[in-house]
């Protein structure tokens, strides 16, 4: 279980955006937690004009993660993602792009 906390975020203006910075609990595949830094775009500057309207559908986003329940995290490491993608994905790639992807995931 994950403790409760509560964050505001940190909300700023990128360009014409409205962006938002906060963290979020993820469960890992063995049970524990972690925290992960997010960025997300709130809304255009055009569009919600004000810092305290953007400031509101904050809060509102935020309010899931303020209550505790962490979202679970899908895929555990990249090894696991790559071999589910070499099962899945691979075979649909032409025999040229087959033999060449293979030696680019054992150098990475």
């Amino acid at each position: 279980m994950v403790r409760r906390r509560y964050q505001q975020g940190h909300l700023f203006k990128r360009g014409k955006r409205w962006v938002a910075r906060f963290r979020e609990m993820l469960i890992q595949p063995d049970g524990s937690t972690r925290s992960i830094q997010r960025s997300v775009v709130i809304a255009n500057v055009r569009e919600v004009p004000t810092r305290s309207e953007a400031r509101r559908i904050l809060d509102s986003r935020l309010k899931e993660l303020t209550q505790g329940t962490p979202r679970i995290q899908a895929i555990g490491t990249f090894s696991d993602f790559t071999v589910k993608w070499e099962d899945a994905v691979l075979p649909t790639y032409r025999a040229s792009t087959r033999q060449f992807y293979p030696g680019i995931l054992r150098r990475h």
